[in-house]
């Protein structure tokens, strides 16, 4: 055996000990160990075992070993994550199935994806009639007003632009054009069959004379009718309409104002000057002594109650007492009594004023000079009142009656001659 410098390593064969600088440890010998001695000059020795030996056999069948058993561990491994993947639930679909913009099929591996959205206006409000197009005619359509059992009522046209024409606000002197039931249903027709994309419609107290100044008819104490604003881009898409639905508010003398806009931003105001009828008022009949019947006058002050605690009152004008200088009249002497029957509409109440004949004129209203009232629970479809002394008397009766749902007060005017 050659002695080897130390800390050098050469190549060996089998069985050659090889100084080499190796860690000490407790000397271990099996068939699997190198022996660690030393050598007799103080150097560590390894000794290799021979390559034939049982011991290096053993090394080898142990490596095998330890990698077959990796290859058990991750098959395993993947075996279990077949499995799981089996067991997630999964759509069901044939193949060739479309699901978003992939194909599900044996063949096809893209996934899913999202359609993507498409926004379309959804129609708000769509036309009673097919619409025609706005025209160039130098002026906005026509409109009517539309309620069961009265003729169409035309409206007069006020402010607007349309296609370059200008018109702006003005005074417009009106005339009382028609009338109509309370909380009636109706509607505003536009002619030619042109829609409307936006629209307001109020009233207001028709009160004093009939001209209506555009500029304030918003500080009239308005009532909304009708009323549709959010299509602000008047897109046709969205909205429009020729035959506008509405529910009258109020009773007695009203203006009322359709403020209509249409596509191109073209728009228009147009005015009607109608009376609301809260209640057909019953037949009543002012007897005289000598049996002359007359019918007299409503005037203004109609209301109406309902249950739900609504109360409804026409709004008078200073001068709501007619002059009626042409009748109704009756004459009577001092000590007569006159008779107001009402066969139809039992009275839960009743009262008379007068007012010298004199001072009732248009815009003032006139000093009473005596009132007397009451009710009747023996006979309330008739009264009987003692006439004021002599003069020329303007007469105001108030009347109210009631039934299962509402109140009304009805208010109705004469001239009353009184001799000596």
């Amino acid at each position: 055996m050659r002695r080897q410098p130390p800390y050098q390593s050469q190549p060996s064969e089998p069985g050659e000990v090889v100084p080499r600088p190796v860690r000490t440890t407790p000397t271990q010998i099996d068939d699997r160990a190198v022996l660690l001695d030393r050598s007799a000059d103080g150097a560590e020795l390894e000794i290799r075992p021979i390559a034939t030996s049982r011991g290096a056999r053993w090394t080898r069948v142990e490596t095998l070993l330890g990698f077959g058993l990796v290859v058990l561990l991750f098959g395993g491994a993947l075996v279990n994550a077949l499995a799981n993947a089996l067991a997630e639930p999964t759509p069901t679909s044939t193949p060739g199935a479309v699901i978003g913009e992939a194909t599900v099929g044996p063949n096809k591996t893209k996934a899913p994806e999202t359609p993507r959205p498409t926004i379309e206006p959804t129609p708000a409000i769509t036309p009673a009639v097919a619409c025609a197009a706005p025209a160039d005619n130098g002026a906005p359509p026509p409109v009517n007003l539309v309620a069961p059992g009265v003729d169409p009522i035309p409206g007069t046209v006020g402010a607007f632009t349309w296609f370059g024409a200008v018109q702006p606000p003005s005074f417009l002197r009106l005339d009382e054009s028609g009338s109509i039931p309370f909380e009636g249903d109706i509607e505003f027709q536009i002619g030619g069959d042109v829609c409307a994309t936006r629209w307001t419609i109020v009233s207001a107290p028709a009160q004093g004379d009939s001209a209506v100044q555009e500029t304030a008819f918003s500080n009239q104490g308005q009532s909304d009718w009708a009323s549709f604003t959010t299509n602000r881009t008047d897109n046709p898409i969205i909205a429009q309409q020729n035959h506008i639905t509405a529910r009258s508010v109020g009773i007695g003398r009203v203006y009322v104002r359709a403020l209509l806009n249409f596509e191109g931003g073209h728009q228009a105001q147009v005015y009607w000057l109608i009376r609301i009828r809260g209640f057909d008022p019953p037949p009543i009949h002012v007897i005289g002594p000598d049996g002359t019947d007359v019918t007299p006058v409503v005037g203004c002050g109609v209301y109406l109650s309902t249950n739900d605690g609504s109360w409804y009152g026409e709004e008078c004008p200073q001068g709501s007492w007619p002059v009626l200088e042409d009748g109704p009249t009756l004459t009577a002497h001092e000590g007569d009594i006159v008779r107001i029957e009402v066969p139809d509409w039992p009275l839960d109440y009743w009262g008379v004023q007068w007012a010298k004949q004199s001072d009732v004129f248009p815009g003032a209203e006139p000093s009473t000079v005596g009132n007397m009232g009451g009710s009747d629970s023996l006979n309330r479809t008739v009264v009987r009142w003692l006439v004021p002394q002599a003069g020329d008397w303007a007469i105001r009766i108030d009347l109210s009656h009631s039934d299962t749902n509402r109140q009304y007060g009805l208010p109705v005017h004469l001239r009353l001659r009184v001799l000596p």
